[in-house]
């Protein structure tokens, strides 16, 4: 794929952060594309 085709978050790859007890898991990915959370620490609500 061409460099001028490189979207971060799709091409490459993203990380986003998210604060305890927010929403952080509802939203819209770029492109309305699906997208895979993953707890690295804390407890799942």
């Amino acid at each position: 794929m061409p460099s001028a085709c490189d979207i971060s978050g799709i091409t490459k790859p993203f990380a986003y952060y998210g604060y305890p007890k927010s929403y952080f898991p509802i939203h819209r990915e770029d492109y309305d594309l699906c997208s895979i959370n993953y707890l690295l620490q804390g407890a799942p609500k």
